[in-house]
């Protein structure tokens, strides 16, 4: 495990960086997932110990992966209730900036969410979505960004405002911070709205997206996925 030069771990420097900054803008959902899994500030926890639990409360597993998969294969994985996550840590120098997948963005960030059983169900249903559009690049790259829009990056209303829930943006103090000084705009999600933006992940984005609940967004992406069916097969 990387040590920061001050002998914190990335693990603690992140806890510290953003557990002030979600207790003003985090989402219930996510506060309860660190609850759940006993996420603390001292150190990631186990891999087999934060899978054991998830799969008890909602019957997904954490499958070990080498580095980001391809969307086929990632969107494969979440069809059969299996999360891929990488378990490193990033670099020191990427504390605030990583590049790849790891350990923090994938526990603190989707195994926090994933123990919510509707989430859960959101991101199955993704994972099926992807799977069946892998045979069509326009259609995969929709879902694709679709899953980045809520799953990374999204919001969803809670006692009448916006709330962070996605894995990217909950666990990015950077982003958080954008968002508590208004820097980013949060409009109300839509397949139109979503599928007209860039969802490019090295850039910040001035847009995001908020998510009424999450059974209202599984509903609304169904009957979107239903219409693109329907005008493929005409």
């Amino acid at each position: 495990m990387d040590l920061l030069t001050d002998g914190s771990t990335p693990w603690t420097a992140l806890f510290d960086a953003v557990t002030p900054r979600l207790s003003r803008l985090g989402s219930t959902i996510h506060a309860d997932g660190v609850r759940r899994l006993g996420l603390a500030r001292s150190g990631p926890p186990a891999f087999g110990a934060i899978s054991r639990v998830i799969a008890r409360h909602t019957g997904w597993r954490l499958l070990r992966a080498e580095g980001e998969l391809g969307e086929p294969e990632f969107f494969e994985a979440l069809s059969r209730r299996r999360f891929p996550v990488v378990p490193r840590l990033r670099p020191p120098e990427q504390t605030f900036s990583a590049i790849d997948p790891d350990y923090w963005h994938e526990v603190f960030g989707h195994a926090t969410a994933i123990l919510d059983p509707a989430v859960a169900e959101l991101y199955r249903w993704l994972g099926e979505a992807g799977t069946r559009a892998s045979g069509d690049a326009s259609l995969l790259a929709d879902v694709t960004r679709l899953y980045w829009w809520i799953a990374e990056y999204g919001f969803i209303r809670e006692g009448g405002r916006p709330r962070a829930f996605g894995a990217a943006l909950v666990g990015s103090p950077v982003a958080l911070e954008r968002v508590l000084a208004g820097r980013i705009r949060v409009r109300r999600l839509t397949a139109r709205r979503a599928l007209g933006r860039d969802a490019n992940p090295h850039v910040f984005q001035p847009v995001l997206f908020c998510v009424d609940s999450i059974p209202d967004a599984l509903e609304r992406l169904k009957a979107w996925y239903a219409r693109r069916a329907e005008a493929r097969a005409g």
